[in-house]
C-alpha cells in the first residue's frame, strides 16, 4: 500500500496542470508534493480491513468501508475529491452514485495485500469499489488493479500480469507508453487511468521508473502515480530514502494507520511462513498416498484449510486442518506436530484422530466441544461431500446417511453441509436411496466376485499384497495362503498372519484390510521387499515406490496398481490351536511356536483396476 501513497504524493504537483513532465527530469518530491484523496481513501480501506477484513461477514465489511471512508474523508475534506464523491461523503445514505472514475482503483491496494488468493482479492475489490463506483467500468478498474498487485506480490511475471488483465478485463496493455505521453488525456475515467498506469509499470525497470513513467503521461498524475506505484511496490522493493520522504508528508493520524497496517502485514508474513512450513511437512508425510479419485491425498487437507481461510478462521485452525489426518494416516509424531503448530493444534489433531473401536457418538461429542476441531471437521466433511461424486452409490449412500445423522447441526455450517449432502444424495440411483444400509451392502456383485475367485487361486501362490492401517501406522506384506468363499451367509476372505509380524500388530487394532492381486509378472521386485522386510523398521511404500489411495469402504488403504482388489471388514478372528491339528502337522508349520491368527473378513467390495 505504501507504493500507492508514494506514487500519489509524487504525482500530486502535476495533476491537470497542463504542463508536460519529462519522466527523467522532474524531481520526485517538491515542496508542494503532498498526499491527496488517493492516500486518504486507501488508508480508509486499510483501516476497514484491519477491523473486519479477516472475518467472513461481507455485509459488516461493506458497512466498515463506508464508515471509515466517510470518517477519514470528512476529516480531510480538502484532499481533492470530485464533486459527486464529496456529496456522497456528506450524505448519511449508503447508496453508491454510479461513478466510472478511477477512485475505486486508486484506493484498492490494501485489498491485494490482505488476502492470499486471487478470487477473494477480486471479490473484496468489487465490494470496496461498489460502495461508490457501482458502474461496471469503475468496478472493472478496481478489480484489474487489485489483481495486478496481487499477482506482482505473489511472483507472477510482467507477461503473466499483462496477459491476465488483458484477457479478463479487456484493457489494451500493448500500446506504447510514448503514444500515451503524446496523447496526455486529462481524464479521471478508470478506462483511461488504469491501462495507462499498468503500461507504465510494464515498461519500468524499478519502482522509481514506474512512477516517473506514469506521471509523465500527464492528466490525472496523482492517481496514475498511485496505481503504478501500488503495482511496482509489489513487484520491486522500496528504498528507505523514498519511504522517509513520503512519511514526512503524512500527519500523525494517517501514520498511525500505516503503522498498524505494517504490524498486521508483518504478522501475516510470519503466519504465512509457519503455514508454508506446515504444508511442506504434511506433503512429505502424505507422500505416496492418493484419494479414491487418484489425486494426491494431501490435496484434501489443503482444501480443508482453504475452506477455513475463506471463512476467515485464524492460522491455528488452518494448520490443524493441514495436519488433521497425520496421526491417523501417517507415522507423524506428536512432538513434530507440536513444533509446527503449538499445543492447541496438537490437541485438536489428537481429538480428531479416531481410536480403535471408537464410538461415533462420543467422537462427535468431543469434536464439538473444541472450537478448532468442530470447525475443521465441518470443513473436512464439506470437502469430502463435494468430492464424493467419484465413488459408487453404496459409498455415497453410507456417507449421505452418516452426514444426516452427525453433521447437520454443526453450528455455522448447517446450511452448507445440508445443501451439498442433498446434492450428493440425488446422484444415488432412486431404487437404492430408500434401502437400509445392510440391504444396500447386498448389492455387492457376487457374480463378479466369484468370477474373480478362480484367478485368486491361480495367483495366490505367487503372492498378494495385504495392506493394513491402524493408529497412523500403515504396512503392506505378502500373503500366499488364504481362502475365499461364502461363510455365515456372507462373501468371506480368510487370511493368515503370524503373531510375530508387524502386520499382526496393526490388524489387532484394525477393523479392515485390503488385498491386491497383481497382473502376472508385475511388481515382482516390490513383492520381494514387501515379503522379506519388516515394516517395523522400514517404510515399505517409500522403499518400493508403491502408491496407495483411499479404499472405498474400509479404513485401510488400497494399492494404486493394476490388478484385482478386495476390501474386507474383519468379522471373526481365531488363533491356530495345537489341539486342533495333528502333532506332525503342528510341528511342521509351528516348530518355533510362531502361530498364525486367522482373520475371517467380509468382502465389502471387489473390483479391478487397469
Amino acid at each position: 500500500m505504501l507504493g500507492a501513497i508514494i506514487g500519489n504524493i509524487i504525482g500530486s504537483p502535476y495533476e491537470f496542470d497542463g504542463v508536460k513532465v519529462e519522466e527523467r527530469e522532474f524531481p520526485l518530491f517538491k515542496d508542494e508534493s503532498d498526499f491527496t484523496d488517493d492516500t486518504v481513501m486507501a488508508l480508509a480501506i486499510a483501516e476497514a480491513l484491519l477491523e473486519g477484513g479477516e472475518q467472513n461477514d461481507r455485509k459488516k465489511l461493506r458497512a466498515l468501508v463506508i464508515e471509515k471512508m466517510r470518517k477519514l474523508g470528512r476529516y480531510y475534506a480538502n484532499a481533492g475529491y470530485g464533486d459527486l464523491f464529496m456529496e456522497w461523503l456528506c450524505k448519511e445514505e449508503d447508496e453508491p452514485y454510479g461513478s466510472y472514475g478511477s477512485g475505486a482503483a486508486m484506493r484498492v491496494a490494501p485489498v491485494a495485500w490482505m488476502y492470499e488468493d486471487l478470487e477473494t482479492v477480486e471479490e473484496i475489490a468489487e465490494l470496496t469499489a461498489s460502495v461508490t463506483h457501482n458502474h461496471p467500468e469503475g468496478i472493472k478498474g478496481a478489480k484489474a488493479v487489485a489483481a495486478a498487485i496481487f499477482m506482482a506480490r505473489t511472483g507472477s511475471s510482467r507477461y503473466d500480469i499483462k496477459k491476465y488483465v488483458e484477457e479478463k478485463y479487456g484493457y489494451n496493455l500493448s500500446r506504447e507508453l510514448s503514444e500515451l505521453q503524446r496523447e496526455g488525456k486529462n481524464s479521471s475515467d478508470s478506462e483511461v487511468v488504469v491501462p495507462g498506469a499498468l503500461i507504465a509499470f510494464l515498461e519500468s525497470e524499478d519502482f522509481e521508473s514506474a512512477v516517473r513513467k506514469a506521471v509523465s503521461i500527464g492528466g490525472n498524475t496523482d492517481t496514475l502515480g498511485a496505481v503504478a506505484g501500488a503495482v511496482a511496490e509489489a513487484y520491486y522493493s522500496l528504498g528507505d530514502s523514498i519511504k522517509k520522504e513520503a512519511f514526512k508528508r503524512l500527519p500523525a493520524n494517517l501514520m498511525k494507520i500505516m503503522d498498524e497496517w505494517h504490524v498486521r502485514m508483518n504478522k501475516k508474513k510470519t503466519e504465512k511462513m509457519y503455514y508454508d512450513e506446515a504444508v511442506r511437512y504434511a506433503t512429505m508425510m502424505h507422500e505416496g498416498q492418493n484419494r479414491i479419485g487418484g489425486e494426491p491425498y494431501v490435496t484434501h487437507p489443503l482444501a480443508v484449510a482453504e475452506i477455513l481461510k475463506k471463512k476467515g478462521f485464524p492460522i491455528e485452525y488452518r494448520i490443524a486442518a493441514v495436519f488433521h489426518d497425520l496421526l491417523e494416516d501417517t507415522e507423524a509424531e506428536d512432538d513434530v506436530i507440536m513444533a509446527y503448530g503449538g499445543q492447541e493444534v496438537l490437541k485438536a489433531v489428537k481429538l480428531m484422530t479416531k481410536e480403535y473401536n471408537y464410538n461415533m457418538a462420543d467422537y462427535i461429542e468431543r469434536i464439538k466441544a473444541n472450537p478448532i476441531t468442530m470447525n475443521v471437521k465441518a470443513a473436512d466433511r464439506l470437502h469430502n461431500l463435494s468430492t464424493a461424486g467419484v465413488t459408487d452409490w453404496r459409498f455415497k449412500k453410507r456417507y449421505v446417511e452418516e452426514t444426516k445423522k452427525w453433521f447437520y447441526d454443526f453450528p455455522g455450517w448447517e446450511d452448507e453441509i445440508k445443501a451439498i449432502n442433498e446434492s450428493l444424495e440425488k446422484t444415488i440411483p432412486e431404487e437404492y436411496r430408500s434401502k437400509p444400509e445392510e440391504e444396500a451392502k447386498k448389492g455387492l456383485p457376487l457374480k463378479n466376485l466369484f468370477e474373480m475367485s478362480g484367478e485368486v487361486f491361480t495367483r495366490l501362490d505367487k503372492g498378494a499384497f495385504l495392506t493394513t492401517k491402524s493408529e497412523g501406522r500403515k504396512n503392506t506384506m505378502i500373503i500366499s495362503w488364504g481362502a475365499l468363499g461364502e461363510i455365515w451367509g456372507k462373501p468371506m476372505m480368510m487370511i493368515m498372519v503370524r503373531k510375530s509380524r508387524f502386520t499382526h500388530d496393526i490388524l489387532e487394532k484394525s477393523r479392515g484390510f485390503t488385498v491386491s492381486f497383481t497382473e502376472p509378472g508385475m511388481f515382482n521386485q516390490e513383492k520381494g521387499v514387501a515379503g522379506t522386510m519388516s515394516g517395523r523398521s522400514l517404510n515399505k511404500f517409500a522403499k518400493t515406490g508403491l502408491m496407495i489411495k483411499d479404499a472405498k469402504y474400509v479404513d485401510a488403504p488400497v494399492l494404486d496398481i493394476p490388478g484385482m482388489h478386495f476390501e474386507c471388514s474383519i468379522f471373526y478372528t481365531t488363533d491356530v490351536d495345537a489341539g486342533g491339528m495333528s502333532k506332525e502337522n503342528f510341528e511342521e508349520f509351528y516348530s518355533d511356536n510362531d502361530i498364525h491368527t486367522l482373520y475371517f473378513a467380509e468382502i465389502i467390495e471387489a473390483y479391478r483396476t487397469e
